[in-house]
Parts: structure tokens; sequence; C-alpha cells
């Protein structure tokens, strides 16, 4: 798939037109989007898993400018955030609560409870302490909470340290046995509600094999919570399918991704199930061959902020270059966020931010 943002005689442009000319027309600092090419990207996930229930979310701090937000919403996406400051923002952006899920650690009780009144799909929940403020928080409000725990399967992924989460050692998600431990706890609960189970193994991954390893541990494990007495409806799989940013690198496209995730999911998930419902949620995918329905779940569209941060040693090797001056080989243009959308024909979406996102807390998912 071609690159929205190519060099032409040495200047970074979109298409035909050379974003300096944008930059002088509407001044700096300015964002510039290829909204086709994000809709196009989008296009391609849906398409990857059409075959069974499912939903596709965007993650809200890879991007923040409303508008794009807005068109992606338009197009039936739902959104993955993880402060409270994103709810706002996918709300004022025209997004359906219950197509939002919750994900990130240090969730306060204040950003619990907005997400509560706003009726969002899915808390994704990282911790024991986090699902018992979760249950508090529903309990004083009198609202039922759904929620799906982050599960840690122990699998590698073959990217930079900083930015890999699926591991034993890394201090994201629940073991196993806790998290069964937990969904057993909860079972019955007045004001929480198991609907999910979720895993995501890092971000910038360019072989699919680590997240078929992952989801078919997720599967596995999703039985046992159904065997406890949990009727999960959902699992969410997790994002970080890279692009291809170095010279020889091949990124894998979204429909060997869906293949080799439904292939870990089993025949019966391939095939789909008529009498499960879909889910809405963030980047998930759908279900293991005995858990009764699911999503599918990406982190999207190139943000604003350079990520991994240039500090942690896994950063792009992207930059900015002023009009005339050449880019270093390897380079291809501005950086992005998360689990990257390829690109694609059309016009550009441009324009400023309404104002800077708010910082968030919580680091990688």
């Amino acid at each position: 798939m071609s690159r929205p943002f190519a060099y032409r005689r040495g200047q970074l442009a979109r298409g035909a037109k050379p974003l300096a000319a944008l930059a002088r027309r509407f001044g700096t600092p300015l964002f510039v989007y290829d909204l086709d090419a994000v809709l196009a990207a989008y296009g391609a996930y849906e398409r990857a898993f059409a075959r069974v229930p499912h939903q596709i979310c965007a993650a809200v701090k890879a991007n923040a400018n409303r508008a794009v937000q807005a068109a992606l919403a338009r197009a039936g996406s739902g959104f993955d955030i993880v402060s409270g400051g994103e709810l706002a923002q996918v709300l004022a952006a025209g997004g359906e609560p219950r197509r939002v899920v919750f994900s990130g650690v240090g969730k306060t009780a204040g950003e619990m409870d907005a997400a509560l009144r706003a009726g969002i799909g899915l808390f994704n929940v990282e911790s024991a302490p986090e699902l018992a403020l979760l249950a508090e928080r529903a309990r004083r409000l009198r609202r039922v909470a759904p929620f799906g725990l982050r599960v840690n399967p122990d699998v590698a992924a073959p990217t930079h340290r900083h930015i890999a989460t699926g591991r034993r050692g890394h201090k994201f998600g629940v073991a196993p046995a806790e998290a069964l431990a937990l969904y057993r706890q909860y079972a019955g609960h007045r004001w929480v509600r198991a609907t999910a189970a979720s895993v995501h193994i890092g971000s910038q991954i360019l072989d699919p094999a680590p997240f078929a390893a992952a989801v078919r541990r997720l599967g596995r494990f999703a039985a046992e919570v159904r065997a406890a007495g949990c009727a999960l409806e959902a699992l969410d799989i997790g994002g970080g399918l890279g692009i291809a940013y170095r010279p020889g690198e091949r990124a894998p496209s979204p429909a060997a991704y869906a293949r080799a995730v439904l292939a870990a999911l089993g025949a019966d998930a391939a095939a789909g199930d008529p009498n499960g419902r879909t889910w809405r949620r963030r980047e998930s995918r759908r279900r293991h061959a005995g858990a009764a329905r699911g999503e599918v779940r990406f982190d999207a569209v190139g943000g604003p902020t350079a990520r991994p941060g240039a500090g942690s040693g896994a950063g792009n090797p992207r930059g900015i270059y002023f009009p005339g001056q050449s880019p270093p080989p390897g380079a291809q243009g501005p950086p992005r966020r998360s689990l990257r959308l390829p690109g694609g024909a059309g016009s550009p979406m441009r324009g400023r931010l309404d104002g800077p996102p708010r910082p968030t807390r919580h680091g990688q998912r």
C-alpha cells in the first residue's frame, strides 16, 4: 500500500501538494492528516475480520485530532481510552459510549465515575485493587460496570524491550492463576459483571506468530473462566501490529494478521457464531472456540506526538525535515503511534488541534 506522505524533489508532500505550502497558508504548528488513508486503513481491518462478529476501536492516545476521531466514529469505529480526558474527547467527537473501552493502569475514582455515568462498553482492568475500586464506584453510583481482566500470557514479542508488555516479568496484566481467582471472586457480583478477557503483548510487532500465540493462550484461559461460571462475551486481543520503518522490513497486512488470529482461535471462531452478539470495544477481535462472542481490537492512526519517545531507545528512525532538506536514508516521514495504519489515496485532512491532549499517566498498554 502506498504511503500518503512522501518526499518529492526534497520536500515532504501529500500527493502533489508540498506540506510547506500548507504551513504557509495555515501557519505553524500544523498537523496534516490524510483522512482517506485513515479510513482506508480502518476499512482494511473491517474487511479482514468481516467473517466474524467484531468491533474495531481506535486508540485515542494515538491521535487527539477531533476531526479524525469524528470521521472514525461515523465509520463505526469504537475507541480505546486511557484517561477521563480521552473519554471527554471521544464523546465530543460523537463516539458511542457503548463502543468505548477504558484501558490502562492508574484509573482514578473520578475517571471511573465519569465512564460509568457515560455507560461505556468495557473497563479493561489491570489489577485486583483496581477491580475492587471499580466495584466500589459502581456500587456508589448504582450502575453495573462491565469489565475484563488483562491477562499476562507470558509471550515474547519481537520488538524493543521498552515496548514489549507480554512476558511474565513485565509490569502489565494479571497472571492467569490470579485472574481466574478474581473472575471467580466477582462472579455474581451485583455491580461488576465479567464480560471479557484481554491481552496486549506490545507494540511495533512485525510477525503475526506472537499475536497468534497470545490469543491461543487467551482462548484457553477464557474457556476456564467460562467453566467457572462467567459468561464472557468477548476477547480483546490487543494491538501492536507494526509498520515497516527500515529498508528490508515487511509488515503483515491486516488480512494476514486476521488469518493468524482466527486460526489461533480455532475453526469455530473462524466460522463465526450465529448466536453470539457483537460486542464493541477497542481493538479486540473475536472469540475463542468455546466463548460465545468477541471482538477485534486495534490501535490506530498517527498522532501529533512521537512514540515511544526519544529517550527510550525504541524511537522511530524518522524526523522532521525543513523544505529543501533531504531526509536521511530509511526515513519515511512523520512519526505515527500505536497500531500503525497503512496509507492510502485521497485528500489531506488539515487543521490545528483544538488544544493539546491531556497528558496521561498510564504509560504503555
